[in-house]
C-alpha cells in the first residue's frame, strides 16, 4: 500500500502537482514513518510549493534517520538556503558528500551554496515578513538600529 501511495506521489510530482504529491507522500508515511526517501520527496513536494520550513524539517528527520541518504541532504540544503540559512546549507551539502563523495549534484550545489554564504553580509540575518523573507541585519551590525531590505 505504501509503495503505491509513493508511486501515486511520484506521478503527482511529475506533473508538478506539489500539493497532491505531498497528499500521497503524507498518507504513505503513515504507513511508514521511518521511510527517509518518502520523507525526502515529501520535502521535494514541499518545495515545490515554497513552505521551507516543512521542508526542511522533513529533510531534516530524513537524514536523522538515514546518514546516508544523499537525497535527503540535498533536501535539507535547498530548503537551508531559500530560509537564507547559508552555511547551514553547506553544512547539510558537506555531510552528503560524505556520504555519497562523487555525487554530481551534491558537489554543484556545495559550491554555488559555499558563494550564497560568502556573498551574505556579516551579521544579517533572516525572518518572515508577509509570506516572504526578508533580511534584516543584527541590531549591533546597524549601532542598535534595526534595518530591513
Amino acid at each position: 500500500m505504501a509503495l503505491a501511495l509513493r508511486e501515486r506521489g511520484n506521478s503527482a510530482f511529475l506533473l508538478s502537482q506539489f500539493a497532491t504529491a505531498e497528499a500521497f507522500y503524507s498518507q504513505a508515511l503513515r504507513l511508514t514513518p521511518a521511510d527517509a526517501s518518502l520523507l525526502a520527496n515529501r520535502a521535494a513536494a514541499r518545495a515545490g510549493q515554497q513552505q521551507w520550513e516543512l521542508a526542511l524539517q522533513d529533510a531534516v528527520t530524513a537524514t536523522e534517520l538515514d546518514a546516508g541518504h544523499a537525497k535527503g541532504w540535498f533536501r535539507r540544503a535547498e530548503a537551508a538556503s531559500a530560509l537564507g540559512r547559508h552555511a547551514e546549507a553547506v553544512a547539510a551539502l558537506e555531510q552528503g558528500l560524505v556520504a555519497a563523495p562523487l555525487n554530481r549534484q551534491l558537489l554543484e550545489a556545495l559550491a554555488a551554496a559555499r558563494e550564497r554564504a560568502a556573498a551574505a553580509p556579516a551579521g544579517a540575518c533572516w525572518f518572515a515578513a508577509g509570506g516572504r523573507y526578508a533580511l534584516r541585519y543584527s541590531l549591533s551590525r546597524l549601532g542598535g538600529r534595526a534595518g530591513a531590505w
